[in-house]
């Protein structure tokens, strides 16, 4: 898992550090912020950013059995796992970034939209980068054994929060000016509810790798995890879009948004619950039947996405919430003594 998230990285970092590098006015138009004064400054950062990709190829492919490095101090040899110093290095890089980003949007020199470069650049891999530097700690074992928990509390949580926070700007309400003026009005906890979401689409990954895990096609799952990471880049960034660029751009970017959320991830994260019930070891007939109607359900959002039939949409994800969230929470004991 770790050598797949570390490339994807590794790869992340080089492709935009050349685009940056070659085409440094791309950006700034992409996002609409003006054409940069001083390109060649965003070119050179582009030129760091790429150099970092080297070093999670590195890690990426590097032994496991080979990963001990020492230095001495006063005549004491200290020993360390070097690729965890790397990833260490990268992730402080992906947290000043954001940091930065907050101060400079508080002082008015950076619009919230650029959220969308902040994600992909660097809130997607914290975790991964943190479960890293923690693997072998009590911590991530807790981590691991209560992930289907975590996953089924945090959604929730998050759908509560929805009912609560962001309904009125949902499909729930006919009215797509309506749903504007809405937003507009309650940008703070529409903003607030999108985090949420971001939160629990990475417990609902986590699921997918401790399911994967116990599963008796290793090369099938091994697949299903891939299509979840698709699914995961898909759904943080339509988060981005919904907190970053609305409601200044709701016209611009709503159909957009909801189309890559409800189709295009939900879609994926469909295909990989679908592989992985493929996958999975015996279980109940019941719960597995469950199961199935969870991920046809996921598919049935889809296709009313795609449709844009407000009313499916509404009614399909509370039946997709209300069959995924309990069937989560009995899965993590159904799961342990099928092994």
């Amino acid at each position: 898992m770790y050598r797949l998230i570390f490339t994807l990285a590794g790869v992340y970092n080089i492709v935009f550090g050349l685009w940056a590098a070659l085409f440094p006015h791309a950006l700034f138009r992409l996002l609409d912020l003006g054409e940069p004064s001083h390109p060649g400054i965003w070119a050179c950062l582009g030129m760091v950013v790429g150099l970092y990709g080297l070093v999670y190829l590195q890690v990426a492919f590097t032994d496991p059995s080979r990963r001990r490095s020492a230095l001495t101090f006063s005549g004491r040899r200290v020993e360390y796992d070097f690729t965890r110093f790397l990833i260490a290095i990268g992730l402080v890089g992906k947290t000043l970034g954001p940091i930065g980003f907050v101060i400079a949007v508080h002082n008015r020199e950076l619009p919230v939209r650029m959220l969308t470069l902040l994600v992909f650049d660097d809130l997607i891999w914290w975790p991964a980068f943190l479960f890293y530097l923690i693997d072998d700690t009590a911590i991530a074992d807790g981590l691991r054994r209560h992930a289907p928990q975590i996953c089924s509390v945090v959604h929730a949580a998050t759908a509560a929060a929805t009912l609560v926070w962001i309904r009125g700007g949902s499909e729930a309400v006919a009215d797509s000016s309506r749903r504007a003026a809405f937003i507009a009005s309650h940008a703070a906890t529409w903003r607030a509810g999108w985090v949420l979401w971001m939160i629990a689409a990475v417990t609902l990954v986590g699921f997918y790798c401790w399911w994967m895990a116990r599963s008796t096609r290793p090369r099938l799952a091994g697949a299903a995890l891939g299509v979840a990471f698709a699914g995961l880049a898909a759904d943080f960034f339509a988060d981005s879009l919904f907190i970053g660029w609305m409601p200044d751009r709701y016209a611009e970017v709503a159909r957009l948004t909801t189309w890559v959320s409800e189709v295009v991830a939900n879609g994926l994260y469909s295909v990989t619950g679908t592989m992985l019930m493929l996958a999975s070891p015996p279980m109940p007939a019941t719960f597995r039947l469950w199961g199935w109607s969870i991920w046809v359900s996921g598919f049935t959002l889809a296709v009313f996405g795609a449709t844009r039939w407000d009313a499916g949409i509404v009614a399909t994800s509370a039946m997709l919430l209300a069959l995924f969230i309990p069937w989560v929470w009995l899965a993590g004991r159904r799961f342990e003594a099928a092994a």
